[in-house]
C-alpha cells in the first residue's frame, strides 16, 4: 500500500484548483490507516470530486476508495 504523503495533498489541491474546483482535500492520518476527506464546496466542481480524486491519487500509486459522506480510504 502506498502512503500518501502531505506533498500528495499539496499537489492534489493544486491540480483541483488548475481544475476548476474551488475547496481542498485533507488528510488524516491515524495508526495503520490514512483518510482523506473534502470540503463541502469541492462537491459543486465541474464533475464528481470523488472519481476525480481516485484518479489522481492512483496516477501516483495510492488506492482510494469512497466511504460514507466526503470521505476517501486509503488503501487496498
Amino acid at each position: 500500500m502506498a502512503v500518501i504523503t502531505t506533498f500528495d495533498v499539496v499537489d492534489c489541491n493544486r491540480a483541483l484548483a488548475e481544475a476548476g474546483f474551488s475547496g481542498s482535500v485533507h488528510l488524516h492520518d491515524a495508526c495503520g490507516s490514512q483518510s482523506l476527506s473534502w470540503d463541502a464546496s469541492l462537491d459543486s466542481g465541474p464533475e464528481p470530486v470523488g472519481p476525480w480524486l481516485e484518479r489522481f491519487f492512483s496516477s501516483r500509486g495510492a488506492t482510494v476508495r469512497a466511504v460514507e459522506g466526503r470521505r476517501l480510504v486509503a488503501g487496498r
